[in-house]
């Protein structure tokens, strides 16, 4: 197999990006391992192969048809590429979350992101996606934001009840504080 080059897997990481604001699926397709994996750690998604990957990613392009991402900062190792990327959308369809369905506010938001993909050749193998999802909540309209705080909050809470509790520490654990959300 042919050496790829850091300047080879910065382009074809650009195009992923100008695929995806042209919502060119095909093209996307092209770009990703078969069965590779895409981690949204702000939703706690974890996908596995390229189909459906493109079918979260329509997801996106159905909440916010607009929705287009510029490479603001770019760099390349031997086989991952970082990104920062500005994202820009206005809220139009129904968002779909793990925390539940939102219907469209009409509210514009900016978002900056973090991308680290890891290549096997020209392929992206591993597409990690961080992003604030508190802040796009926030734009969307502050009843979004506090449904997916409730959601992690409720979860945490149940998380700390079940580990063993230690000595004085007890009663300044997450557990045992007011609900403020």
């Amino acid at each position: 197999m042919e050496e790829v080059k850091a300047q080879d897997l910065i382009s074809i990481a650009r195009n992923t990006i100008d695929a995806f604001n042209a919502a060119d699926w095909e093209k996307m397709r092209t770009f990703m391992a078969p069965d590779g994996k895409y981690y949204e750690p702000a939703t706690s998604r974890v996908i596995e192969g390229v189909d459906d990957m493109v079918e979260l990613w329509k997801g996106w392009k159905t909440a916010f048809p607009d929705l287009t991402g510029e490479v603001t900062n770019i760099f390349a190792t031997d086989d991952h590429v970082f990104l920062e990327v500005t994202w820009n959308g206005t809220h139009t369809g129904p968002l779909v979350t793990p925390f539940g369905e939102f219907a469209a506010t009409y509210k514009p938001y900016t978002s900056r992101a973090a991308k680290m993909l890891e290549f096997d050749g020209e392929l992206i193998n591993v597409n990690r996606h961080y992003f604030d999802l508190l802040s796009i909540l926030n734009q969307l309209g502050s009843r979004f934001s506090r449904s997916p705080l409730r959601a992690i909050a409720t979860q945490t809470r149940s998380t700390l009840r079940q580990q063993p509790q230690m000595g004085h520490h007890r009663n300044t654990s997450i557990a045992n504080c007011p609900n403020s959300l």
